[in-house]
Parts: structure tokens; C-alpha cells; sequence
């Protein structure tokens, strides 16, 4: 293997033990130093964040074939694991196709150098790799939004074409594309039509799609030209993809969502806390919320914050073994004297409108969704004939 490509994929410079973390193995930065390796040993894994990649990932990300990333890749993950130059010297450079007995063999290598590595060194290299897949399907969800939009505006003008010859539209769309989902194609069409949004190329379709969809109701609320960048701004967020991880922005976008949410409850919630509840706990759902005006009641601003530093901590977990089970989880046998509860959920009720319990805290989305609920157990049980 020669000098220069032994540099490029960070085998040369200062001896390293399993220095820094590859970045998935693009192809880049040397090693820093460590006892392991001879000169210009392999970058590896002594602190998986904040350190230069073995393969800068404009190199990787430039490759096109998937069969010569796919090589790459491994030879390079290989090196930030920690393998010295003589084991990789005996597989081709990367950059050029090879045979499927070499792919194999670079695999059987990297399975080989997986092996050697502790706990702690395997925890990193997970971690980098992970973060590594969110970044390439980030590049492809940015590149998509771009599609859906040239998608968008054929489809949008191709509907006044057809609406202005007299024709039903849907029916010659379904006939014509047949392949396009009826939901593909609302989808892009909304995107082409949504203002600012080629500001947004990096959240892709579905992540633009659901920032519309939130904002559609309030669009005439935020800045015309850009609602997003507005929306964002309003919720103490300067939109700057620049300065924002790849694999961070989805959470990033659902944080932002939830605490638009909470702020329509008024209930106020820092930023970074939402995101951190969004990465381990998901979408925040209508039971989060039911507990957090309960406890923003009886504890003040300090209730929901406090519920949802809980949920963190139990990685993601809900309190259903705790005092928020009802609001959090069905029965988990049939209620044996169903009659009975539901005299006690009506007594319940007329105890709030008789003044016994103060009614002011109660929720109306939440005793809309429950006069649903009940019209919908009156039809299922007693079914008009």
C-alpha cells in the first residue's frame, strides 16, 4: 500500500494505541499518539467524541458505488479500531472495485479486529457508527427533500392543467401515476407549496412534512417568507444547520414540536431538556401531558420539569409501576364489576361540577377526547339497529 494512500486513511503519523474514534471509517486524519501500533499507527478509540476522524467523511460520502463505500467503510472502521498497517496492507487500497473474495476477506478482518476490543472500546465504536449511519441517512433525506420538491410543483401544475380540461383530478392522477401513493403525493405537494422551505433542504421529507403539518394552523402567525426558521425563533432556537449534527435533528425537531405543545398548556420547558426527553423517550404522548398539568398543579413549574427529568433517568420508561398509572396504561386484567366503575367515574365528575375538586385544572382537549370515548363505548355496546 503505498505512502499516500496509507495516509489518506490515516495510517501514517505518530504512533497510536486506539487513539480516536473513526468516524466510520471515512478516509482522512492520522492517529494520534498511543504505544500500540507501529509509526503512523491507526486512530482509534480513546475518546469516541470530539476527535479528528482516520477518513474524512467528504472523501467517503464523494463515493457513489455502493460496493467500493461498502469496502472502504470496512477498511477504514478496521483502522479506527485499532489494526496496525501490516494487517491492513495485506487487503487492496480502497477507492476501486474488488472481487467479492476480498470484501469477504476485509469483513473476516474487521470481525477479527472486533474481537480484540474491551467493553468500553466496543461501547465507542458503537456509538461512532451509529451516529455515523443517522449522518448518511441525514445526506439522503436532505437530497429527497429537493426531489419532492421538483416533484411537488410538476404535480401541482399538472392539477391546474387538468382541473382547468374539466377532469376529475384524482381519478387521471391514480390512472396516469399509478405508483404514486395517494399520501407520496399530498405530501410533496404540500412541500412545493409551503413558503421558505428550500431554506430546509437537511430535514428531508418527513421531518419537513411534519413541521408543516404542525404549522399550518399558525403559518399566518410566523414570518411569511420562512414560517419554520420563525417557528423555531419562537421557541428560543436559531435554526443554523451548520452548527447542528446531522444525526441530532430529528430529535432536535421533535424537541421543538413538544415544546411548542407544552407551551400551548402553558407549560414552559427548556429546550435542551426536550430534546434529551425526545431521545430517550420518543414523541411526548397525551398521557405525558395529562401528568404534567396534574403535577404543574399540585407542584407548580417545577412538576413537569421534574416528570420529565423522571422519564429520563428510566430511559424512556413511563411511570406505570408508579402513582401516574392510571394515566399511563390500560388494565392489565377485565374490570370485574364494570357497572360499578363506571358509577364511580360518574361520581367522580359530579363531584368536580359540584365545586368538591377544583374543575379549573381539568384539560378540555382531554374531556373532549373522553366525551369520545364514552359516545363511541355507547354506540360499540348498545349498537342502533
Amino acid at each position: 500500500m503505498s505512502d499516500e494512500i496509507m495516509k489518506r486513511i490515516g495510517m501514517t503519523g505518530t504512533p497510536a494505541e486506539k487513539g480516536d474514534a473513526g468516524d466510520m471509517g471515512n478516509v482522512g486524519k492520522t492517529g494520534g499518539p498511543g504505544p500500540r501500533g507501529k509509526e503512523g499507527g491507526i486512530p482509534g478509540l480513546e475518546d469516541h467524541e470530539g476527535q479528528p476522524a482516520p477518513i474524512s467523511s467528504g472523501v467517503l460520502d464523494a463515493i457513489t458505488d455502493p460496493m467500493v463505500y461498502q469496502y472502504a467503510h470496512f477498511i477504514g472502521s478496521t483502522g479506527a479500531m485499532g489494526a496496525t498497517p501490516e494487517e491492513l496492507e495485506k487487503l487492496p487500497s480502497p477507492g476501486k472495485p474488488v472481487t467479492n473474495d476480498v470484501m469477504h476477506a476485509a469483513a473476516e478482518n474487521m470481525e477479527r479486529q472486533i474481537g480484540t476490543l474491551s467493553e468500553e472500546e466496543t461501547l465507542a465504536q458503537l456509538k461512532k457508527q451509529e451516529s455515523k449511519s443517522e449522518s448518511v441517512f441525514a445526506s439522503a433525506r436532505a437530497n429527497m427533500l429537493s426531489i419532492a420538491f421538483v416533484i411537488g410543483l410538476l404535480l401541482n401544475h399538472l392539477r391546474d392543467l387538468v382541473i382547468a380540461g374539466k377532469k376529475n383530478w384524482v381519478e387521471y392522477i391514480t390512472k396516469t401515476m399509478p405508483n404514486l401513493k395517494t399520501r407520496t403525493r399530498e405530501k410533496y405537494m404540500s412541500i412545493a407549496g409551503f413558503p421558505g422551505i428550500l431554506n430546509h433542504a437537511p430535514l428531508g421529507i418527513d421531518d419537513a412534512e411534519r413541521l408543516i403539518q404542525v404549522l399550518n394552523p399558525i403559518q399566518h402567525l410566523l414570518d411569511k417568507s420562512d414560517p419554520i426558521t420563525g417557528f423555531f425563533k419562537q421557541n428560543g432556537f436559531v435554526l443554523d444547520y451548520q452548527l447542528i449534527e446531522r444525526h441530532e435533528l430529528r430529535t432536535l425537531v421533535q424537541a421543538v414540536i413538544d415544546k411548542d405543545k407544552l407551551a400551548q398548556k402553558k407549560i414552559e420547558m427548556d429546550i435542551k431538556l426536550s430534546q434529551d426527553f425526545s431521545k430517550v423517550a420518543g414523541k411526548l404522548q397525551a398521557e405525558d401531558v395529562a401528568v404534567m398539568l396534574d403535577r404543574k398543579a399540585k407542584e407548580g413549574n417545577t412538576g413537569p420539569i421534574a416528570y420529565m427529568e423522571e422519564i429520563i433517568r428510566r430511559n424512556g420508561a413511563r411511570l406505570s409501576a408508579e402513582r401516574d398509572t392510571s394515566y399511563t396504561s390500560l388494565p392489565k386484567r377485565p374490570i370485574k364489576y364494570i357497572n360499578g366503575e363506571s358509577i364511580k367515574f360518574k361520581d367522580t365528575l359530579l363531584s368536580l361540577m359540584n365545586g368538591q375538586e377544583d374543575i379549573k385544572k381539568l384539560d378540555r382537549t382531554h374531556l373532549e377526547a373522553l366525551r369520545a370515548a364514552i359516545n363511541d363505548a355507547i354506540s360499540y355496546a348498545f349498537p342502533s339497529k
